[in-house]
């Protein structure tokens, strides 16, 4: 097995830059994005999640892609599901100019991330499996319909660093049942018991339900997880290792 190398790059959008971090031990492998929630990758609550993950995943003869979308540090410009959306396009679109040659592409999203992995998928055949994990049903309803829980999000997410104008942003909000009926790759959702602020386990069942138009699709409960999750819990192994088994099935190497 060839090293493991960490290069990281930026793409331009417009007069906004998007920045990430590639992770890689052999180019001809399958590549996951990893997509982060709306509180970023970059945060001191975040950033050992995700580079643990993306070790594990290369490691296991996947490349991966990291990256902040517009808006969250240390990207550029504003925070929106659709500037998001057009995001993980262009980065689709720049792998090849870096070296990367498989057509086996996957989405990892969590949180806010997942909801949009899934409106993504469908507007792109590059796109081969999806899995989520902790994705918040009724996003809009509980959590942003409402002045008085609007409020402490926003303050949240800023505090982790992502620029939000919140006009902008609850423009083009949307529900993860508004886009989860479309996916129409193989998808693996999962969630963690303990992950009670953004749903609960009936609401899980039933967007694992609406997926009628993919092809495959797992539905994964771990007991004793949160919405977030690192070596430093025992869970943490059985946790990367679904994700990782879930790619090996639905991508393979060209």
């Amino acid at each position: 097995m060839n090293a493991l190398t960490k290069e990281s790059c930026q793409v331009k959008v417009h007069n906004e830059t998007i920045s990430l971090d590639v992770f890689s031990s052999d180019r001809t492998n399958p590549v996951v994005v990893f997509f982060p929630g709306a509180g970023g990758r970059s945060s001191n609550k975040y950033v050992n999640v995700y580079l643990d993950l993306a070790e594990s995943f290369t490691y296991s003869k996947f490349n991966v892609i990291l990256f902040s979308p517009r808006g969250q540090y240390p990207s550029s410009g504003f925070y929106t599901f659709k500037n998001t959306h057009q995001d993980i396009i262009k980065i689709l679109d720049y792998l090849p100019s870096i070296g990367f040659s498989s057509t086996q592409i996957g989405l990892f999203g969590r949180s806010a991330g997942s909801i949009i992995s899934m409106q993504t998928q469908p507007t792109d055949e590059r796109i081969k499996s999806i899995a989520i994990w902790g994705t918040p049903t009724k996003l809009f309803e509980r959590h942003y319909k409402n002045v008085e829980t609007r409020k402490p999000m926003f303050e949240s997410l800023r505090s982790q660093a992502t620029n939000i104008n919140e006009d902008l942003f609850l423009s083009d909000l949307f529900n993860a049942e508004d886009v989860v009926a479309g996916v129409t790759s193989p998808l693996m959702v999962g969630w963690g018991t303990l992950d009670l602020k953004y749903s609960n386990l009936e609401e899980q069942v039933s967007l694992f339900r609406m997926a009628n138009k993919s092809p495959f699709k797992q539905l994964n409960i771990i007991e004793n997880c949160g919405h977030k999750i690192d070596k430093k819990l025992k869970e943490y192994s059985y946790y990367s290792e679904i994700f990782i088994n879930w790619f090996k099935v639905t991508l393979s190497k060209t």
